[in-house]
């Protein structure tokens, strides 16, 4: 059987069942993990039994989760394409107007707003690489895997921990706070995945995490990691540009608020991206540029490394040259082609 996975507490292999389904099946000697990974493993066959027949989870094969005589585990599930997270590294899809680009966001809404809702299941973990696209790639459907971390809501809609567990790039502030502290039994809601929707969002648009440039220069990812957590805990400021698409940059934003009773529901969300009548008001602000003075320029090659220096602090990494200038706003090429060396233009960001 062909490894699809190798990790550290065991491997995952492709096979094809005799109905001729392809089929991912997790191995895992027993003997070789710890209990808290034993733990995991039987939340998750739990977590997906509950979750069975879902349109938007990775489909559980009944009767495919056995312990040999080896007291190796075998867990057997359908086989997707491929993950979000390799998706984004290789393709240039995330153009926010192209029909693929615009029906991701809105499946990835929708599968949090089954687990959260209909099925009352806090998953703890959402990241690009626990997206994974299933079926033929005409009709593909993305849908949630790995359940390891997930729980299932009490009455009143959270759920008890006792230690941190997650990808600390897409973990919420109130899930990092209480583990920076070496707090024990906090409580976490449903809005702490919406936290996470809004940080894998984020990176379909920017192609970066919300926090990781404030870790930029950092010695190892131990360091890096440290970094963006207090970021995170201490509520640090997203950069948000007026050259993405609106409505996104928008929903991003509600996500992404430190207080989580600030934050939409998914239900709210799904309505909006299927709805767009349903979308609250709003536009871009015009935020100046921060200089008093008009700035002035004896050439181009001047002009152009300035530009660059704007590009960087307003967040957008692209290569900026005049000749991309002049082609991307024409209006604003001309007025500085007729007064010789203009005045910078105003940059419109979304705060």
């Amino acid at each position: 059987m062909e490894v699809l996975e190798s990790g550290s507490s065991g491997k995952v292999y492709h096979a094809t069942e005799p109905s001729h389904m392809c089929a991912a099946i997790k191995k895992v000697p027993l003997a070789d993990v710890h209990d808290d990974q034993i733990v995991e493993l039987k939340n998750e066959v739990n977590i997906l039994q509950r979750l069975d027949n879902s349109p938007f989870v990775v489909k559980y094969l009944e009767g495919l989760c056995i312990i040999d005589k080896n007291e190796v585990l075998w867990i057997a599930m359908e086989a997707g394409l491929e993950d979000m997270h390799t998706r984004l590294q290789c393709s240039d899809v995330w153009t926010p107007y192209t029909n693929e680009a615009a029906m991701l966001p809105t499946q990835a809404i929708g599968a949090i707003d089954l687990l959260l809702g209909a099925k009352g299941v806090i998953h703890l973990d959402l990241k690009p690489e626990n997206f994974v696209f299933f079926g033929k790639e005409e009709s593909e459907t993305l849908k949630v895997i790995d359940f390891g971390f997930s729980n299932v809501l009490d009455a009143d809609g959270s759920v008890s921990k006792e230690c941190c567990f997650g990808t600390a790039e897409h973990m919420s502030p109130e899930h990092i706070v209480p583990a920076m502290d070496s707090k024990r039994n906090y409580k976490l809601t449903s809005k702490a995945d919406i936290w996470s929707l809004g940080t894998i969002l984020y990176l379909m648009m920017y192609a970066r995490t919300p926090f990781e440039h404030h870790a930029r220069g950092q010695p190892d990812r131990h360091a890096e990691m440290a970094i963006v957590m207090q970021a995170i805990a201490e509520g640090s400021k997203v950069r948000y540009s007026s050259r993405k698409d609106v409505y996104l940059n928008n929903v991003i934003k509600r996500c992404l608020v430190v207080d989580p009773s600030k934050r939409p529901t998914a239900a709210m969300l799904l309505k909006e991206a299927t709805d767009p009548s349903a979308r609250p008001q709003y536009g871009p602000q015009i935020i100046k540029d921060d200089c008093s003075k008009p700035i002035t320029y004896e050439n181009l090659e001047q002009l152009d490394k300035s530009m660059k220096r704007v590009a960087l602090m307003s967040n957008h990494y692209e290569e900026v040259s005049f000749k991309k200038l002049a082609k991307a706003s024409e209006s604003c090429s001309n007025q500085i082609l007729k007064n010789g060396m203009g005045h910078l233009p105003q940059l419109e960001l979304i705060q």
